[in-house]
């Protein structure tokens, strides 16, 4: 993988695990100016390399070149359309509200993560809050509306029936996902909550998405190009000797802390398994799944 690139107004780094963040100096020059610095930072990279954007600064552009969530999209679709079709796996460091509603609105996944290391940044989800009651309104049916509880999050699993294909993303908001089905090389699948892929694994896979220590990846025969479970990541480079693993039925779950020394851990590890460091004291542990 390719060390730290750097132009006058762009840069893509890779001291945050393994995946490549490109950090842009928003507001800084026009957009066209910017796209050129983009497009000459990621030469250097592979060709449908996943890749994090920094969002740092983007609500703080100055009124001269305000960063809107069009610019944003525009530098996303020039990443994936460009010469390398690099893969926008979401935003990190939206460190407010405007730049996390802006990464939003320009489709990119919030990732709750720092591409600078360290403890991971509050975002605070961006909800339309409900208007206060009219005053016209009758007392009784104003008390009615305050006592109703706020409508809880669906249970329900996202299913996918069939092959997620190269280029295509699946995104499982607020629950988890199925996927009945391969996932090949070149798609990626997303959720919030757990990932089930009940088929060949070779795609992308990022459980967790809104910050979920505890969801995991289940694959029935894996082989994945990138698995993450929150704020861990991990690529190919990093699963060292997959032997006993690929194209097995394995289970990715996050391990942190003195955790990894348990006695749970140790087993599944002298069973086969492989423990990956992710950084920031955070191990992925992948374990065979009992076929019977």
């Amino acid at each position: 993988m390719a060390s730290m690139l750097q132009s006058a107004h762009a840069g893509v780094s890779h001291q945050y695990f393994s995946v490549p963040v490109l950090s842009i100096k928003w507001g800084s020059s026009p957009l066209a100016t910017l796209l050129n610095d983009v497009q000459a930072v990621t030469e250097a990279l592979a060709r449908g390399d996943a890749v994090f954007l920094d969002m740092a600064g983007v609500s703080s552009s100055t009124n001269a070149h305000a960063v809107s969530a069009q610019d944003v999209a525009a530098v996303v679709k020039a990443l994936q359309e460009g010469s390398k079709a690099l893969h926008v796996l979401g935003a990190v460091n939206c460190l407010d509200e405007k730049a996390t509603i802006i990464s939003r609105e320009a489709n990119l996944r919030v990732a709750p993560l720092s591409s600078r290391g360290g403890a991971p940044p509050a975002h605070k989800k961006v909800n339309t809050p409900a208007p206060a009651p009219s005053s016209s309104q009758p007392k009784q049916q104003q008390q009615q509306q305050q006592q109703q509880p706020a409508p809880a999050a669906s249970p329900t699993s996202m299913i996918h029936i069939g092959a997620v294909r190269s280029g295509q993303q699946l995104y499982a908001e607020g629950t988890s996902l199925v996927v009945i089905g391969s996932v090949n090389n070149g798609a990626e699948v997303l959720a919030d909550g757990d990932i089930h892929v009940y088929g060949h694994l070779k795609g992308r896979a990022v459980a967790g998405l809104g910050g979920s220590q505890t969801a995991r990846v289940f694959a029935h025969q894996f082989d994945a190009s990138l698995v993450g479970i929150a704020d861990a990541f991990a690529m190919p480079d990093d699963f060292g000797s997959l032997s006993a693993l690929l194209n097995k039925s394995v289970c990715v779950r996050l391990v942190s802390g003195d955790k990894a020394s348990s006695s749970e851990v140790q087993r599944e590890v002298a069973e086969g398994g492989t423990l990956i460091e992710c950084g920031n004291g955070k191990k992925l542990l992948l374990s065979l799944l009992p076929t019977h």
